[in-house]
């Protein structure tokens, strides 16, 4: 019965920490004042230069309500790291309001990053008329990967055509099919190898006995 507790709690306790540190890399959560944001770019937080990506900020009030972007007047600046405090931002895009469940209307924005290297976002809100939380201001460092170089600064994203947006994102879903493939057999053998490990704890202690 010792044995077989021992390797249940072994095995739980490996999902477990899989579970958990998947979650914990897929978004970014910061607190300022009473306001949460919760941070998360595409794809998997892993931009490239030159390619326009999706970020956006789900803002909740202590207990988790809610906080649409009609409610808060929020700004975004984007700057290349390091810099200095005086220096303009290298981006300051336009918030537009995007629901992903849970979230209603959270603030997001199109980022086009000229360069792969370091960079900082940051997002600053206070409240509009009728709306209660406190003024906030949260950072987030971003990474981004090399890819199609541009001088642009704008934050709008690089034109394409339909055919080529078609692909882009056809390559982006095959990205991550190949990337979500790779998981079971991840899980896997971590699960063969704790199976391995209580077979010949069994046999250990049966030989003892």
């Amino acid at each position: 019965m010792f044995f077989f507790d021992w390797y249940y709690g072994l095995v739980t306790g490996i999902l477990s920490v899989i579970l958990v540190g998947s979650s914990a890399s897929a978004h970014t959560v910061k607190v300022s004042g009473d306001v949460a944001v919760t941070f998360h770019i595409e794809p998997n937080h892993n931009p490239k230069a030159g390619k326009p990506s999706q970020a956006w900020f789900a803002l909740t009030r202590q207990g988790g309500k809610p906080i649409p972007l009609e409610q808060c007047d929020c700004r975004l600046v984007v700057h290349s790291q390091p810099h200095r405090e005086e220096e303009s931002p290298l981006l300051t895009p336009a918030l537009k309001p995007l629901t992903t469940a849970p979230y209603p209307e959270v603030p997001s924005a199109i980022l086009t990053f000229p360069q792969s290297g370091a960079y900082e976002l940051e997002l600053s809100g206070k409240p509009k008329a009728g709306a209660t939380f406190r003024p906030f201001v949260a950072s987030y460092a971003v990474t981004v990967l090399a890819g199609t170089a541009t001088s642009s600064t704008s934050a709008s994203p690089i034109p394409a055509s339909p055919s080529s947006t078609a692909r882009s994102v056809a390559t982006d879903s095959s990205n991550r099919s190949t990337e979500l493939q790779w998981v079971p057999f991840g899980i896997g053998g971590t699960l063969l190898a704790a199976a391995m490990i209580g077979w010949m704890m069994q046999r250990s202690h049966a030989k003892r006995d």
